[in-house]
């Protein structure tokens, strides 16, 4: 009886020291760094280890209590010390008129590079907090992080290699991705490596904008919407605070939409003019200047048919969400955009 005992703690322990067992403690640490990588790199070893050790007691085992015990050395090992993988590719794209479960006020992620324009819903972003796409013949890696699921994306191209990830350990709404190719640990967040050969450098932000799927798709008619197969259907919300920043001209400004005023149109600092179609709902920065001259302009909201536009009243033309005049002395005119970013109040 006493054989039996240890037997069984031991193959308790060796589901303990596997992979998942070394993952699911990582996971409970509030910052993952270097120290815990080591553990997981050991986890699969030890995990093979105990598949070894279950296929000499199934071997050599006498009585049924050995072979048993053997067994469940072998299922440890093998199930919870399986590599990690990514799940598998769920990139299903609908035009918006055939994803009729997706409301029109959904909150979207929106890409465009060259002919094509894709768009992520932010709900079912946030479930699967990654995944990796192509857009324009570049992969992407498109995240959802942070409590608050602040969007962005990044470019999976460095050294001429296309990086493919497999997410290694998570603690609520953060997570760390590992390369394929370099076993480099990396953050989402800030798309930069942590640990491993590539540790220090940087993927290349793709600029990406939040908006409603209504605006996306009046302006990308021929549109492609992220709809997966496995989507959930759960309602989602932000928590804690999202950020939008810009940087132009060695200069960074951060705003907090629910801190802006009414009106959907904002001009903070009077070089930039800020736009959102539905308040709350999306976010763009444009400098206040004629597309012409480079002359000061101010800018005033107007409300047309429930679209917020505004109006300069230096040249008393009207402006749409693209930021170009669609009446007055500018009409086809644009004024020059910048970078939307994103981020949650506690992580930049």
């Amino acid at each position: 009886m006493g054989q039996q005992i240890v037997l069984w703690v031991l193959a308790g322990l060796a589901l303990a020291a596997s992979r998942v067992g070394l993952m699911a403690v990582a996971r409970e640490l509030p910052q993952p760094g270097e120290h815990w990588l080591t553990l997981h790199f050991a986890g699969p070893y030890l995990a093979g280890f105990g598949g070894l050790v279950g296929l000499y007691l199934l071997w050599r085992g006498r009585g049924w209590w050995l072979k048993g015990g053997g067994l469940l050395w072998l299922v440890a090992g093998v199930v919870t010390g399986w590599p990690a993988a990514a799940d598998e590719a769920d990139l299903r794209f609908v035009r918006p008129q055939e994803a009729t479960q997706v409301p029109e006020e959904e909150l979207v992620l929106a890409l465009r590079m060259g002919a094509v324009a894709k768009a992520y819903p932010l709900r079912y972003l946030a479930a699967k907090r990654w995944v990796e796409d192509e857009a324009g013949g570049v992969g992407v890696l498109v995240v959802a992080t942070g409590d608050c699921h602040a969007a962005e994306v990044w470019s999976r191209e460095l050294d001429g290699q296309e990086l493919q990830f497999t997410e290694v350990a998570r603690r609520g709404g953060h997570y760390l991705l590992r390369d394929r190719q370099t076993k480099s640990y990396w953050d989402p967040r800030r798309g930069v490596a942590v640990a491993g050969a590539w540790k220090g450098r940087q993927l290349r932000h793709v600029p990406g904008e939040e908006m409603s799927l209504d605006v996306w798709d009046d302006e990308h008619p021929d549109g492609l919407l992220w709809t997966p197969r496995r989507s959930t259907g759960q309602e989602w919300q932000r928590q804690g605070k999202l950020r939008h920043w810009v940087e132009y001209r060695g200069k960074v400004q951060h705003y907090q939409l629910e801190h802006l005023p009414g009106g959907g149109v904002w001009q903070e600092p009077a070089d930039v003019v800020l736009l959102s179609p539905r308040e709350g709902l999306g976010l763009r920065v444009y400098l206040a200047e004629h597309p012409e001259t480079g002359a000061p302009l101010r800018f005033t909201g107007v409300n047309v048919l429930g679209e917020a536009r505004m109006a300069d009243a230096d040249t008393g033309s009207y402006w749409n969400f693209r930021g170009c005049a669609v009446d007055g002395e500018l009409k086809g005119k644009c004024l020059a955009p910048l970078t939307v970013r994103r981020f949650c109040e506690d992580v930049r």
